[in-house]
């Protein structure tokens, strides 16, 4: 699950699929792939874009997630995902993990992780689906993750030591077109992260979707696709959008 190495499985993708060049579009964690793959493959970028993910540099020293949670305390909920009391919590509650963690902007405040219990759902109370969300797409993750289990997901928050030996030589200079569209009342990845982002991508594009959460695709689609549209008319022409 480190950066280098999904990347290199994208790349093994593109080419079984006889892609050369493509633009890339993510998301939260989808977005430092994003970045991260514009790094490793800039031969196989035509432009990047990320909604809510900026763009961080690779760490040039070994570092830990203790370290990380105190330079940024929002990431401190990060600091339970990693234990095998996460993993076994999120698989005991399927669906109440999911209307948690998909959660309005009214709701964002409230802790991710219990400061009493410990927990992300495990005793509880319920919450309601998210209006933006579709019950259908809300019932394929609860059903996906019924059958495979959180470990996959959780992975990604496991990858610290992993991403600084397979980052630690890339050029932190991305020479790429890019986008950054930063959600206005984003309680995970606040919008001040991404002010330093032009200094390492000249050129980027940085726009701010008004009363938007962290879940800026479900809760503006009509903004965002606008975005893309604007975006991908200008670097990649032959895009189907």
């Amino acid at each position: 699950y480190g950066f280098g190495v999904v990347s290199k499985d994208l790349a093994g993708l593109l080419d079984h699929l006889q892609i050369p060049t493509v633009t890339v579009i993510g998301h939260d964690w989808g977005g430092f792939v994003t970045w991260r793959f514009g790094q490793f493959y800039p031969e196989r970028v035509k432009a990047l874009a990320s909604f809510c993910t900026p763009y961080v540099p690779p760490a040039q020293h070994p570092t830990t997630l203790e370290e990380i949670v105190k330079a940024f305390p929002n990431f401190k909920y990060q600091l339970y995902l990693v234990t095998p009391e996460a993993e076994q919590d999120m698989n005991n509650n399927v669906a109440k993990f999911f209307c948690r963690v998909f959660r309005p902007i009214g709701d964002m405040k409230e802790p991710l992780v219990d400061p009493v219990k410990g927990t992300l759902a495990e005793g509880r109370e319920d919450r309601p689906r998210h209006e933006k969300i579709p019950e259908t797409v809300m019932n394929y993750y609860v059903e996906q993750y019924k059958k495979r289990g959180a470990r996959g997901g959780l992975n990604w928050y496991k990858q610290t030591h992993n991403n600084y030996v397979q980052c630690k030589g890339l050029d932190p200079i991305i020479r790429k077109p890019a986008m950054m569209v930063m959600a206005e009342k984003d309680a995970a990845l606040p919008t001040d992260i991404a002010s330093k982002a032009p200094e390492f991508i000249p050129g980027i594009e940085m726009h701010l979707v008004s009363d938007s959460g962290h879940w800026i695709l479900w809760e503006k689609p009509e903004e965002c696709n606008q975005l893309l549209k604007n975006f991908l008319s200008r670097v990649d022409p032959v895009n189907k959008l």
